[in-house]
Protein backbone atom coordinates (compact mmCIF):
# COMPACT_ATOMS: atom_id res chain seq x y z
CA UNK A 1 0.00 0.00 0.00
CA UNK A 2 1.29 3.50 -0.85
CA UNK A 3 2.36 5.79 2.20
CA UNK A 4 2.80 9.73 0.96
CA UNK A 5 5.27 11.57 2.85
CA UNK A 6 5.99 15.27 2.65
CA UNK A 7 8.92 15.74 0.46
CA UNK A 8 11.77 18.13 -0.23
CA UNK A 9 9.63 19.84 -2.92
CA UNK A 10 6.77 20.99 -0.30
CA UNK A 11 9.75 22.69 1.87
CA UNK A 12 10.91 24.88 -1.47
CA UNK A 13 7.46 25.33 -3.07
CA UNK A 14 6.00 28.83 -2.60
CA UNK A 15 4.41 30.03 0.25
CA UNK A 16 0.71 29.39 -1.20
CA UNK A 17 1.63 26.25 -3.27
CA UNK A 18 2.98 24.78 -0.14
CA UNK A 19 -0.13 25.38 1.82
CA UNK A 20 -2.20 24.14 -0.93
CA UNK A 21 0.01 20.91 -1.50
CA UNK A 22 0.09 20.56 2.62
CA UNK A 23 -4.28 20.52 2.48
CA UNK A 24 -4.33 18.01 -0.29
CA UNK A 25 -1.72 15.55 1.47
CA UNK A 26 -3.64 15.93 4.54
CA UNK A 27 -7.40 15.42 2.49
CA UNK A 28 -5.72 12.00 0.89
CA UNK A 29 -5.14 10.92 4.69
CA UNK A 30 -8.04 11.52 5.93
CA UNK A 31 -9.04 9.64 3.30
CA UNK A 32 -11.52 12.60 1.61
CA UNK A 33 -10.00 11.54 -1.69
CA UNK A 34 -12.60 13.68 -3.23
CA UNK A 35 -10.85 17.10 -1.89
CA UNK A 36 -7.35 15.76 -2.17
CA UNK A 37 -8.20 15.69 -5.98
CA UNK A 38 -9.49 19.00 -6.17
CA UNK A 39 -6.34 20.65 -4.30
CA UNK A 40 -3.67 18.67 -6.02
CA UNK A 41 -5.44 18.42 -9.12
CA UNK A 42 -4.73 22.43 -9.89
CA UNK A 43 -1.06 21.88 -7.92
CA UNK A 44 -0.51 19.20 -10.62
CA UNK A 45 -1.67 21.59 -13.91
CA UNK A 46 0.31 24.45 -12.60
CA UNK A 47 3.33 21.97 -12.82
CA UNK A 48 3.90 21.00 -9.02
CA UNK A 49 5.81 17.73 -9.20
CA UNK A 50 4.95 16.28 -5.68
CA UNK A 51 1.24 16.96 -6.55
CA UNK A 52 1.55 15.48 -10.42
CA UNK A 53 2.70 12.08 -8.67
CA UNK A 54 -0.05 12.20 -6.19
CA UNK A 55 -2.49 12.60 -9.07
CA UNK A 56 -1.32 10.01 -10.93
CA UNK A 57 -1.21 7.60 -8.08
CA UNK A 58 -4.65 8.66 -7.57
CA UNK A 59 -5.53 7.86 -10.91
CA UNK A 60 -4.16 4.46 -10.97
CA UNK A 61 -5.56 3.46 -7.57
CA UNK A 62 -8.88 4.81 -8.52
CA UNK A 63 -9.29 7.23 -5.35
CA UNK A 64 -11.49 9.97 -5.88
CA UNK A 65 -11.61 9.76 -9.33
CA UNK A 66 -12.71 6.09 -11.37
CA UNK A 67 -9.26 3.92 -11.99
CA UNK A 68 -7.81 5.50 -15.23
CA UNK A 69 -4.16 3.73 -15.94
CA UNK A 70 -3.70 5.86 -19.01
CA UNK A 71 -3.79 9.35 -16.89
CA UNK A 72 -1.89 7.61 -13.80
CA UNK A 73 0.98 7.05 -16.27
CA UNK A 74 0.63 10.42 -18.02
CA UNK A 75 0.78 12.57 -14.75
CA UNK A 76 3.42 10.00 -13.37
CA UNK A 77 5.47 10.56 -16.65
CA UNK A 78 5.17 14.36 -16.09
CA UNK A 79 6.61 13.88 -12.64
CA UNK A 80 9.32 11.91 -13.49
CA UNK A 81 10.08 14.31 -16.42
CA UNK A 82 9.91 17.15 -13.39
CA UNK A 83 12.30 15.28 -11.95
CA UNK A 84 10.49 13.57 -9.11
CA UNK A 85 12.38 10.77 -7.67
CA UNK A 86 9.47 8.60 -6.81
CA UNK A 87 7.63 8.73 -9.93
CA UNK A 88 9.53 6.23 -11.88
CA UNK A 89 9.04 3.80 -8.90
CA UNK A 90 5.28 4.44 -9.07
CA UNK A 91 5.11 4.10 -12.55
CA UNK A 92 6.38 0.50 -12.43
CA UNK A 93 3.74 -0.06 -9.79
CA UNK A 94 1.22 0.99 -12.10
CA UNK A 95 2.36 -1.15 -14.82
CA UNK A 96 2.77 -4.44 -12.38
CA UNK A 97 -1.09 -3.50 -10.43
CA UNK A 98 -2.79 -3.28 -14.23
CA UNK A 99 -1.22 -6.55 -14.53
CA UNK A 100 -2.28 -7.99 -11.24
CA UNK A 101 -5.51 -7.05 -11.06
CA UNK A 102 -7.05 -10.70 -10.69
CA UNK A 103 -5.10 -10.87 -7.79
CA UNK A 104 -6.04 -7.95 -5.97
CA UNK A 105 -9.55 -8.95 -6.83
CA UNK A 106 -9.16 -12.34 -5.13
CA UNK A 107 -8.54 -11.15 -2.01
CA UNK A 108 -11.06 -7.82 -2.26
CA UNK A 109 -13.81 -9.88 -3.31
CA UNK A 110 -13.89 -13.75 -4.01
CA UNK A 111 -11.27 -15.39 -1.28
CA UNK A 112 -13.08 -18.11 0.86
CA UNK A 113 -10.29 -19.45 3.19
CA UNK A 114 -9.44 -22.37 1.29
CA UNK A 115 -6.23 -23.33 2.99
CA UNK A 116 -7.64 -22.87 6.55
CA UNK A 117 -10.34 -25.07 6.26
CA UNK A 118 -10.38 -27.89 8.48
CA UNK A 119 -10.64 -30.51 5.53
CA UNK A 120 -7.49 -28.81 4.02
CA UNK A 121 -5.81 -30.79 7.20
CA UNK A 122 -7.05 -33.93 5.83
CA UNK A 123 -8.61 -35.19 9.07
CA UNK A 124 -9.81 -38.78 9.54
CA UNK A 125 -12.98 -39.09 11.21
CA UNK A 126 -13.34 -41.77 13.61
CA UNK A 127 -15.46 -44.77 12.58
CA UNK A 128 -17.82 -45.47 15.80
CA UNK A 129 -18.73 -49.08 15.65
CA UNK A 130 -22.51 -50.33 17.11
CA UNK A 131 -20.87 -52.28 19.65
CA UNK A 132 -17.35 -52.79 20.88
CA UNK A 133 -16.97 -55.62 22.98
CA UNK A 134 -13.29 -56.57 23.34
CA UNK A 135 -10.64 -54.15 25.33
CA UNK A 136 -8.92 -54.16 21.76
CA UNK A 137 -11.80 -52.79 19.91
CA UNK A 138 -12.55 -49.89 22.66
CA UNK A 139 -8.38 -49.16 22.33
CA UNK A 140 -8.86 -48.87 18.59
CA UNK A 141 -11.55 -46.33 18.54
CA UNK A 142 -9.98 -44.30 21.06
CA UNK A 143 -6.98 -44.04 19.18
CA UNK A 144 -8.73 -43.25 15.92
CA UNK A 145 -10.76 -40.06 18.20
CA UNK A 146 -7.24 -38.94 19.78
CA UNK A 147 -5.09 -38.99 16.22
CA UNK A 148 -8.74 -36.55 15.26
CA UNK A 149 -8.29 -34.54 17.76
CA UNK A 150 -4.81 -33.66 17.29
CA UNK A 151 -5.54 -33.17 14.16
CA UNK A 152 -8.28 -30.65 14.98
CA UNK A 153 -6.27 -28.82 16.67
CA UNK A 154 -3.71 -28.54 14.37
CA UNK A 155 -6.53 -26.66 12.13
CA UNK A 156 -7.31 -24.32 15.35
CA UNK A 157 -3.68 -23.44 15.44
CA UNK A 158 -4.04 -22.67 11.84
CA UNK A 159 -6.70 -20.87 11.99
CA UNK A 160 -5.38 -18.51 14.83
CA UNK A 161 -2.30 -17.86 13.08
CA UNK A 162 -3.98 -16.66 9.87
CA UNK A 163 -5.72 -13.65 12.33
CA UNK A 164 -5.97 -10.86 11.95
CA UNK A 165 -7.66 -10.97 8.78
CA UNK A 166 -5.08 -9.28 5.63
CA UNK A 167 -2.48 -10.60 7.44
CA UNK A 168 -1.96 -13.66 4.81
CA UNK A 169 -2.56 -11.44 1.62
CA UNK A 170 1.42 -11.49 0.22
CA UNK A 171 3.04 -8.32 0.56
CA UNK A 172 3.89 -7.94 -3.15
CA UNK A 173 0.09 -8.30 -3.52
CA UNK A 174 -0.69 -5.74 -0.83
CA UNK A 175 1.28 -2.90 -2.16
CA UNK A 176 -0.09 -2.95 -5.47
CA UNK A 177 -3.64 -2.19 -3.48
CA UNK A 178 -5.37 0.84 -2.78
CA UNK A 179 -6.63 1.88 0.86
CA UNK A 180 -10.14 1.31 -0.16
CA UNK A 181 -9.30 -2.29 -1.33
CA UNK A 182 -6.80 -3.54 1.61
CA UNK A 183 -10.20 -2.37 4.02
CA UNK A 184 -12.16 -4.14 1.61
CA UNK A 185 -10.24 -7.40 1.31
CA UNK A 186 -9.95 -7.68 5.21
CA UNK A 187 -13.64 -7.83 5.55
CA UNK A 188 -13.77 -10.21 2.88
CA UNK A 189 -11.11 -12.45 4.88
CA UNK A 190 -12.87 -11.93 8.18
CA UNK A 191 -16.11 -13.07 6.93
CA UNK A 192 -14.49 -15.88 5.52
CA UNK A 193 -12.95 -16.99 8.40
CA UNK A 194 -15.85 -17.16 10.41
CA UNK A 195 -17.27 -19.33 7.99
CA UNK A 196 -14.60 -21.62 7.72
CA UNK A 197 -14.92 -21.54 11.49
CA UNK A 198 -18.31 -22.28 11.76
CA UNK A 199 -18.58 -25.08 9.41
CA UNK A 200 -15.45 -26.48 11.51
CA UNK A 201 -17.00 -26.04 14.74
CA UNK A 202 -20.62 -28.25 13.20
CA UNK A 203 -18.04 -31.18 12.06
CA UNK A 204 -16.33 -31.38 15.18
CA UNK A 205 -19.92 -30.97 17.48
CA UNK A 206 -20.86 -34.12 14.82
CA UNK A 207 -17.77 -36.16 15.55
CA UNK A 208 -17.96 -35.53 19.25
CA UNK A 209 -21.95 -36.63 19.80
CA UNK A 210 -20.68 -39.62 17.93
CA UNK A 211 -18.32 -40.42 20.23
CA UNK A 212 -20.54 -39.59 22.90
CA UNK A 213 -23.14 -41.85 21.53
CA UNK A 214 -20.00 -44.59 21.30
CA UNK A 215 -18.79 -44.21 24.39
CA UNK A 216 -22.87 -44.46 26.10
CA UNK A 217 -23.31 -47.72 23.82
CA UNK A 218 -19.96 -49.10 25.44
CA UNK A 219 -20.65 -47.92 29.38
CA UNK A 220 -24.43 -49.82 28.98
CA UNK A 221 -22.66 -52.65 27.37
CA UNK A 222 -19.89 -53.06 29.81
CA UNK A 223 -22.80 -52.55 32.77
CA UNK A 224 -24.88 -55.12 31.05
CA UNK A 225 -22.23 -57.64 31.03
CA UNK A 226 -21.14 -56.98 34.70
CA UNK A 227 -24.73 -57.34 35.61
CA UNK A 228 -24.71 -60.63 33.89
CA UNK A 229 -21.81 -62.05 35.24
CA UNK A 230 -23.50 -60.78 38.85
CA UNK A 231 -26.44 -62.29 37.95
CA UNK A 232 -24.50 -65.49 36.72
CA UNK A 233 -22.54 -65.78 39.93
CA UNK A 234 -25.46 -65.68 42.28
CA UNK A 235 -26.98 -68.37 39.88
CA UNK A 236 -24.42 -70.76 40.56
CA UNK A 237 -23.86 -69.48 44.17
CA UNK A 238 -27.28 -70.75 44.83
CA UNK A 239 -26.97 -73.81 42.97
CA UNK A 240 -23.75 -74.23 44.97
CA UNK A 241 -25.62 -73.76 48.14
CA UNK A 242 -28.54 -76.15 47.12
CA UNK A 243 -26.07 -78.73 46.46
CA UNK A 244 -24.48 -78.48 49.76
CA UNK A 245 -27.87 -78.26 51.15
CA UNK A 246 -29.16 -81.50 49.39
CA UNK A 247 -25.85 -83.33 50.20
CA UNK A 248 -25.76 -82.48 54.23
CA UNK A 249 -29.94 -83.80 54.32
CA UNK A 250 -29.74 -87.04 55.79
CA UNK A 251 -31.91 -88.81 53.20
CA UNK A 252 -29.62 -87.93 50.84
CA UNK A 253 -26.60 -90.05 52.52
CA UNK A 254 -25.87 -93.02 50.97
CA UNK A 255 -26.10 -95.90 53.39
CA UNK A 256 -25.13 -99.33 53.27
CA UNK A 257 -27.99 -101.70 52.98
CA UNK A 258 -26.84 -103.19 56.08
CA UNK A 259 -27.34 -100.29 57.88
CA UNK A 260 -30.70 -99.11 57.00
CA UNK A 261 -32.35 -100.98 59.82
CA UNK A 262 -32.82 -104.67 60.97
CA UNK A 263 -34.28 -107.24 59.01
CA UNK A 264 -37.86 -108.86 60.24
Amino acid sequence: MKVFVLSLALLLAAPVQADELADGINAWEAQDFTRAHQLLGKLAAAGNAEAQLMVGEMFGFGEGVPEDFTLAEVWLSKAKAAGHKDAADSLLTMQERRMRKKDIAYYVSSYKGEEVRLESYQCVAPVFPANSLSKAQIKEVQAQMDAWMVCYQAFSKGLQEALPAGKRIPLDVAKLMSLGELQQARATMDKAYAQVDADARQQGSAVLAAHEAWYGRVDADQKKRQLDIEQQKKLLGDVNQQYRELMTTPSAIYLPNGARGSRR
